[in-house]
Formats: structure tokens, C-alpha cells, sequence
């Protein structure tokens, strides 16, 4: 997912889209015919040969829209945007003709927190098309509802493995009255670890889903089809219980069956609007394994472990959400778990499970940027912003491209959030 998330955005920041793009005859033609305009400004090159002041066919209005505000697109909203809100202010101060090569530039003009959606806010952006010669050919302002980092802390009730089967009644009471004393926005946000589904996940969600849970994580799934399948049941239960439609969330540990462990690349394959991350799980898939360990003789993850974890890695950024690394047992352990945090970090996850209040404190120093992290993001930026328009650039004697400088700005962005969240509170564990 190479768009950014509301919290990463600041008012000010200019976006210069690498994406060049020459407009060919076939594009003005075939968009304007599609849209059945028969002006014959973009049709009839007599006509405008002869009759107007251009000499030439000028490029639809509206695709030079579409196409300016589609270049922004990879670095700005691909993945994080929820909806466009409307546009304002579009304006073409020069015409565009087929040949012309443009660039485009957005301008994060306004950012608002959304008074109905705590995970979500409203940004304003300005793109703006230049033709090759520099001039402007087209602007506009366009808002749209964007998501914030899912990133933040979620306190897990959990249904499942810790409750015997002689007390699951009265867990779903226990889980449905906390829910109950915690309406509205929440930090940390609640979710909760609902039995497999073909097990007693739909006499879970009965009991709990009147409480409007912030997301359900669902055990030992088989793929994506389980994420799909119980998604159909809180459409049903959110509708019943006058919940917003998609406001609960899910997180599968996606690894605890074989066949969930082969099939993770399944998560990126369809449409999961729900799906807010991917986790993974050693104990159950060695039971599912019939194995006697799931660690090698150095005490790490055995083989078949590292390929589930990488895998599902992978999955959640081939997906476009968070990658939660797994529990890490032994809670006195501070020091071992914060060093296995910082490499889980260092590789790409987002955050990890905490088996114990404990291990807070060691996870959220682990996932937030270093001194060293911050220090060289911002370099990139000043590199990059000292060179208006380049696609690469020098930095301690290597090049460094665009993806570099996304990355740094994801740093800084992840950085200014947990700041704010500690301003505002006592800071909680990352991920879930």
C-alpha cells in the first residue's frame, strides 16, 4: 500500500508525483466518445483546424481531471483513501493538446479530524497538472475521507483458548458487559478473539456484537474466504444492532492451520474492506503439525515457523494492512523481548501481540522510530526538498529514490502520531 495515512500527512506537504504522462489521440477519442460528448472541440479536426483559435483538437477537460487526480493517486490515497468527499475550484488556465507530456503536484491544504469516524479523517489536497513547457493546464481542490494508521492499541477480550468450554457463557457476558460500560470512541480500541468459525464464533458474535466491539479477531482461518464468510455475518449483526455498516474491523491469525499457512497470499487476491491486519501463530500450527517443537536447537523459530512468519509479512503488505508479529512468551523477559521487537520492526512489522501488561512498555519503544531512524528521515526530506522535482538523489554517497523518501516520511508520520498519543494519555502497546 504506497499511499499515506491521515496521521502521516501535514498541512504544507507538496507531493511531486513521479509519473509523467504524454496524451495521445486515442485517449482524447476514446474517453469522449465512452462519455458520449459530441463536442467537436475534441472530435473534428477541421473544424478546429478552421474554425477555432487552438488549430487543434484540445484534450477533454474531464480527462485531464481524471488523469491529474489518478497520477496523485500511488502516493497519496492508494489504500488509506475510504471515500472521495467532492471537488472544488477545478479550473484549466491552459489548453492541453495530444503530444503534451504532464506532471502533477498535490498540496495538502487541510487536514480534520472526522466527527463520526475516530479512525478516519478529512484532507483537502490541491493537484495541480503542468504541461511540458511548465505551464499550468489544470487544478483543483478535492477532499476525501482518508484512513488513520491502524497501528494504534487494541486491548483483546478474549473467547477463545484461555476460557474453558464450561465457562464460554459467561465469558460472552463478562465481554459483552465491559463493551457495554466503554460506548463510543475508545483508547484503547476493543476487540475480541471470537471461537473458529466452525466452531462457536456465530454464538460469539451473538452475544457481543450488541456492544459494537472495534473488531473481531478470528482464530485458525483458512484463508480469505473465512475473513469474507465472517464478514457477511457483522454486515447482518451491525444492521440488527444499528452499528455503521463496516465500522468492525477484523484481524485473523492467519497461520494457525496448514492450510491457512499456504494460502496467505489469498488475503491480497480480493476485496476485504474489513481486514485491518494480519498476525500469526506458532503454538496452533504445530499442533496442527503434530509436532513435538516449533523451535530449532538456537532456540529460534524452526524452519517451517520463519517461512509462515515471513509469508505472512508478505501477505499483510501485499494486502495493504498492518503486519502484527506474534506474542513473545516468556513476559519476564524484557530485554529478549524488545530486542525480538526491534528486529520484527526493522523487517516491517507494524507492531506485536502482548501476552501480558508487562510487556507495553517494550513493545512501544521497540516499534517507535530510534533518535537514528528519525534523524536520517529527516535528511531524505531535506535532500529531496532541496531538489525540486528530481526523482533521485544524493545522500552520504548513495542514491536515493522516491521510495526512500516515502519510507522517511512514513517514519516521521509514525513518530508525530505516537507523540500525539502520548500527549494526550498514558501510551498502550502497538498493533493489538
Amino acid at each position: 500500500m504506497p499511499g499515506v495515512y491521515f496521521d502521516e500527512l501535514t498541512v504544507g506537504q507538496v507531493f511531486d508525483h513521479a509519473i509523467r504522462r504524454t496524451v495521445t489521440e486515442t485517449d482524447n477519442v476514446l474517453f469522449t466518445t465512452m462519455t458520449h460528448n459530441p463536442a467537436l472541440l475534441h472530435l473534428d479536426e477541421e473544424y478546429c483546424r478552421t474554425e477555432t483559435e487552438f488549430g487543434q483538437r484540445l484534450v477533454n477537460s474531464c480527462f485531464t481531471l481524471a488523469l491529474m487526480v489518478g497520477i496523485s493517486v500511488n502516493d497519496t490515497t492508494l489504500g488509506t483513501a475510504v471515500a472521495n468527499l467532492g471537488w472544488d475550484e477545478v479550473r484549466f488556465p491552459k489548453p492541453l493538446f495530444h503530444g503534451d507530456t504532464i506532471r502533477v503536484q498535490t498540496e495538502v491544504l487541510e487536514l480534520r479530524e472526522s466527527k463520526s469516524r475516530p479512525t478516519q479523517g478529512i484532507v483537502t489536497f490541491e493537484h495541480r497538472a503542468f504541461n511540458q513547457k511548465g505551464e499550468l493546464v489544470a487544478v483543483c481542490k478535492r477532499s476525501g475521507l482518508q484512513l488513520k494508521r491502524p497501528a494504534g492499541a487494541a486491548l483483546i477480550l478474549d473467547l477463545e483458548d484461555s476460557v474453558a468450554p464450561e465457562r464460554k457463557a459467561e465469558a460472552r457476558r463478562l465481554v459483552r458487559a465491559h463493551l457495554a460500560a466503554r460506548p463510543g470512541a475508545r483508547d484503547p480500541l476493543l476487540y475480541v478473539r471470537v471461537n473458529p468459525l466452525d466452531v462457536s464464533a456465530l454464538e460469539d458474535l451473538a452475544a457481543v456484537m450488541p456492544g459494537a466491539p472495534d473488531g473481531i479477531m478470528i482464530p485458525k482461518t483458512d484463508g480469505a474466504e473465512d475473513v469474507a464468510r465472517l464478514s457477511n455475518w457483522l454486515d447482518a449483526f451491525e444492521a440488527a444492532h444499528g452499528i455503521e455498516p463496516g465500522r468492525t474491523r477484523i484481524l485473523p491469525v492467519a497461520t494457525e492451520t496448514a492450510k491457512g499457512a499456504l494460502r496467505l497470499a489469498t488475503f491480497a487476491e480480493v476485496p476485504l474492506p474489513r481486514l485491518v491486519g494480519l498476525t500469526w501463530g506458532a503454538e496452533d500450527l504445530s499442533a496442527a503439525l503434530g509436532a513435538s517443537t516449533n523451535l530449532g536447537p538456537d532456540g529460534e523459530w524452526a524452519l517451517t515457523y520463519r517461512i509462515a512468519r515471513s509469508n505472512c509479512l508478505l501477505a499483510a503488505k501485499a494486502a495493504g494492512v498492518a503486519a502484527i508479529d506474534t506474542l513473545y512468551v516468556d513476559f519476564r523477559d524484557d530485554a529478549g523481548l524488545r530486542a525480538a521487537s526491534s528486529a520484527a520492526a526493522d523487517e516491517g512489522f507494524e507492531g506485536r501481540i502482548a501476552i501480558h501488561p508487562a510487556q507495553v512498555a517494550g513493545i512501544n519503544a521497540a516499534f517507535a522510530p530510534s533518535e537514528a531512524a528519525l534523524a536520517h528521515a529527516r535528511r531524505v526530506i531535506e535532500a529531496f526538498e532541496a531538489n525540486p522535482g528530481a526523482g533521485t538523489v544524493g545522500l552520504d554517497g548513495k542514491m536515493i529514490d522516491i521510495p526512500h523518501l516515502r519510507q522517511a516520511r512514513h517514519v516521521l508520520g509514525l513518530h508525530d502520531a505516537l507523540a500525539a498519543r502520548a500527549a494526550a494519555k498514558t501510551p498502550h502497546a502497538q498493533g493489538a
